[in-house]
C-alpha cells in the first residue's frame, strides 16, 4: 500500500501527471516486467477487455471484438449487464432485496442514535433501489448498512 511506504509516496508525488494519469506508469511497468501478463485480456470494470499488449492476431480481430463490446452495451440498455461483478454487487437481486426487507423491520432501533432522515436517504425502505452512478460502490454502501439495520436487530 502506498500509503504506508513513504519513500514510495515520496517518489510518486514528484511524478508528473501524465504519468500517473489513467494508470500510464503502471501499465508501461507490466508490459515491460510481464509481457506474457500484458498479452492477456483485462477486465477491469468496463466492456473493453482489451489487453495492454494486444498479440498480433487480436489486432486482426479487432473489428469483431468491438462489434461484440457493442453488444454488450445494447445487452446492459436491455437490463442485462454481462459483467459478473456487476450483477453479484447490485443490491437490488432477489436475495439482497429478502435480506434488506427483514433488516428494515430494525430500523426504529437505531433512533437513539441515528438520524432516520440521513438512513433513510442513504438507504431508503424500499423494494428496488436506485442506483445514482455505480451500482459497485453504490451497493457496497447498501450492504454495509444492511449490516448494520441487521446488527441493530441483535444487540440494540
Amino acid at each position: 500500500m502506498p500509503i504506508l511506504d513513504q519513500q514510495l509516496l515520496a517518489v510518486s508525488g514528484q511524478l508528473p501527471g501524465k504519468t500517473t494519469s489513467q494508470r500510464r506508469a503502471q501499465q508501461a511497468m507490466v508490459r515491460r516486467c510481464f509481457p506474457d501478463l500484458a498479452r492477456l485480456p483485462l477486465d477491469h470494470n468496463a466492456f473493453s477487455i482489451e489487453p495492454l499488449s494486444p498479440s498480433p492476431w487480436r489486432q486482426r480481430l479487432k473489428p469483431l471484438i468491438k462489434a461484440q463490446q457493442t453488444w454488450w452495451k445494447v445487452q446492459k440498455r436491455l437490463g442485462y449487464d454481462r459483467r459478473p461483478y456487476f450483477r453479484g454487487y447490485n443490491s437490488n437481486r432477489p436475495e439482497l432485496q429478502a435480506l434488506r426487507q427483514q433488516a428494515n423491520r430494525h430500523r426504529d432501533k437505531l433512533a437513539n442514535i441515528w438520524d432516520l432522515s440521513v438512513l433513510d436517504e442513504l438507504l431508503p425502505d424500499q423494494t428496488v433501489l436506485p442506483f445514482e452512478k455505480d451500482p459497485i460502490q453504490e451497493t457496497k454502501r447498501h450492504l454495509n448498512l444492511t449490516g448494520i439495520l441487521l446488527w441493530a436487530g441483535e444487540n440494540l
